[in-house]
C-alpha cells in the first residue's frame, strides 16, 4: 500500500506541469529601428553660416528736425534675418551727426521664457554712412544637447548701396531722387565665427 500511495505522490507534479507545445513562427515583426535624421543640427549649420540679410534696410540723412530747425538727425534701422535660428533681431540707432561707423549700436533686448529653448540673437552693429559699410556681431545658442547647449558668436561686414540717398556708395543707372533709402536688403558676409560648449 505505501508504494502504491508514494507512486502516485510522485505522479501527481508531473500530473500539473501544461503539456509541452509545438513552437510556432512569430507573427509580430521586430522593433523598426528609426532611421538617423538627415536634417543638420544647429551646431552644424552654424558651422556652415556664411551671411546675414539685412531686410528693410533704412537710412535717413541729416535733416531738420521740426520741432528744431538748427537740429539735425541721422537715423538707420534694418530686422537681422539669420538662417540658422527663428528669432529675427531689430536694430535701429540715431545721431546727432552722421555715422561714420565708430559707434557700435545695441540692437534689441532679446528675451526668452524658457532657457532650455531660448536661441538667443543678441546683435550689435557698427554703421558708416559715407562708404555705406555695415559692420555685425552676432550671438545665438543652439541646444543639440540638451545639458550642455552651445554658445556661437559670428563676426561680419557688409555694404549698404546708398545712392538712393545721394551720397555715399553710388549704383549705376539711378536716377532716384528719394531722400532716404528704404527698404533695401544689405547681404552681411562672416569673417569669423566662433564656438564655446
Amino acid at each position: 500500500m505505501k508504494a502504491i500511495l508514494t507512486s502516485i505522490l510522485l505522479l501527481t507534479p508531473a500530473l500539473a506541469l501544461p503539456a509541452p507545445q509545438e513552437a510556432t513562427p512569430s507573427t509580430t515583426r521586430p522593433a523598426a529601428i528609426p532611421e538617423p535624421s538627415t536634417e543638420p543640427t544647429c551646431s552644424q549649420r552654424s558651422m556652415n553660416f556664411q551671411s546675414w540679410d539685412l531686410a528693410d534696410f533704412v537710412y535717413e540723412p541729416l535733416a531738420p528736425t521740426a520741432e528744431d530747425p538748427s537740429v539735425s538727425r541721422t537715423t538707420v534701422s534694418f530686422t537681422i534675418l539669420n538662417s540658422v535660428i527663428q528669432h529675427q533681431t531689430v536694430c535701429s540707432a540715431r545721431s546727432a551727426t552722421k555715422f561714420n561707423g565708430t559707434v557700435v549700436f545695441d540692437c534689441e533686448e532679446v528675451t526668452g521664457d524658457d532657457p532650455n529653448t531660448f536661441e538667443g540673437g543678441m546683435a550689435t552693429f557698427g554703421f558708416d554712412a559715407t562708404s555705406g559699410n555695415v559692420t555685425l556681431t552676432q550671438r545665438w545658442i543652439c541646444h543639440d544637447d540638451p545639458v550642455w547647449p552651445t554658445y556661437f558668436t559670428a563676426v561680419g561686414s557688409g555694404v549698404a548701396d546708398l545712392s538712393c540717398a545721394g551720397e555715399g556708395v553710388t549704383a549705376e543707372n539711378d536716377a532716384s531722387e528719394e531722400d532716404d533709402c528704404a527698404g533695401s536688403t544689405v547681404r552681411v558676409n562672416v569673417t569669423e565665427i566662433s564656438a564655446i560648449a
